[in-house]
């Protein structure tokens, strides 16, 4: 079916079938369309040709004698609807001399939308016209408009899908960083400007599984899961036990969010340390501290 009439009060632009036997009615008809502005017209004389030519046009609208040879009126009205489309509105306007209310309960039990009597009134003809295709205009912007809508549900519902799959992917990927060890730690020295000694190192976290990326963008993706104390626990955890590898006398610096500082998991991890005073917990330098009492000072045991 075409999109039928582009507004709602200017349908002349919709492609109208005429089906009458009547050469003179066909031809009157087409007269008084075009008078009322209507350009796509479509006629057919034919009876038995009607379906096919209805499933060519398509139109938006039928004007339909009833009574025409084999197969009448009535019984194309009832084919025509088994070829309109359950959620469309195609009205089909029946021509008839016969006013009468068995004619009409007839007509309207086979589909019939509206009727036209004959003789033609061009007035009553446009007005019946345009107000079954006012009607269909609006059905199928409704039918336009449900559809944006189901299609909106759909979208926003593929988004929630994606979004709790890479939260399940992201969560996967931390979980496999602390059940496997996948971090280790590099060293970055800290030395004394003065003498050149070197008087302490700074433990960077360096990731060993895919996906490549700084370590930055590990720790902002296990705070997406939730997992972000465990993860710096973690690194906490790999650095302490490479302490021994650094000079005797020097530090080590160690960078950890206020959380994780606060957090039960790494006073434990830090009880079990032997040598609180060569440990420097600083305060990620992006991390902002809403509650400074929170924070321990001094640490447990006296260690920084």
């Amino acid at each position: 079916m075409s999109d039928g009439p582009a507004f709602v009060d200017d349908c002349t632009n919709a492609r109208i079938l005429v089906v009458d036997d009547d050469e003179a009615n066909v031809a009157l008809l087409r007269h008084l369309l075009a008078r009322s502005g209507y350009r796509d017209l479509h006629t057919e004389r034919d009876s038995s040709r009607v379906l096919q030519r209805f499933e060519a046009l398509r139109p938006d609208a039928v004007l339909l004698d009833l009574h025409l040879p084999p197969p009448d009126g009535l019984t194309l009205l009832a084919q025509l609807q088994r070829r309109i489309d359950a959620d469309d509105l195609v009205p089909v306007l029946v021509l008839t001399a016969d006013a009468s209310a068995a004619a009409r309960r007839r007509a309207l039990a086979a589909g019939a939308h509206d009727f036209i009597t004959k003789p033609f009134d061009r007035a009553e003809l446009a007005l019946r016209l345009r107000n079954s295709l006012t009607l269909q205009a609006r059905h199928r912007a409704l039918q336009r408009h449900a559809a944006a809508i189901t299609a909106a549900l759909h979208a926003r519902d593929d988004a929630e899908r994606a979004a709790v799959a890479e939260l399940q992917a992201a969560r996967a990927r931390i979980e496999t960083v602390l059940n496997t060890r996948g971090l280790a730690m590099a060293f970055q020295p800290v030395v004394d400007l003065p003498t050149g000694e070197m008087i302490g190192a700074e433990a960077l976290a360096r990731f060993l599984i895919e996906p490549h990326r700084d370590a930055a963008a590990w720790f902002a993706e296990a705070a997406d899961v939730s997992l972000a104390i465990d993860l710096e626990v973690e690194a906490v955890r790999a650095a302490l036990e490479r302490l021994a590898d650094l000079p005797g006398g020097t530090f080590l610096s160690i960078n950890a969010s206020a959380r994780t500082i606060a957090s039960p998991q790494l006073a434990a991890l830090l009880d079990d340390c032997g040598a609180l005073e060569r440990l420097v917990i600083e305060l990620t330098e992006h991390e902002q501290v809403q509650d400074y009492a929170r924070l321990p000072r001094p640490w447990p045991r006296g260690g920084c």
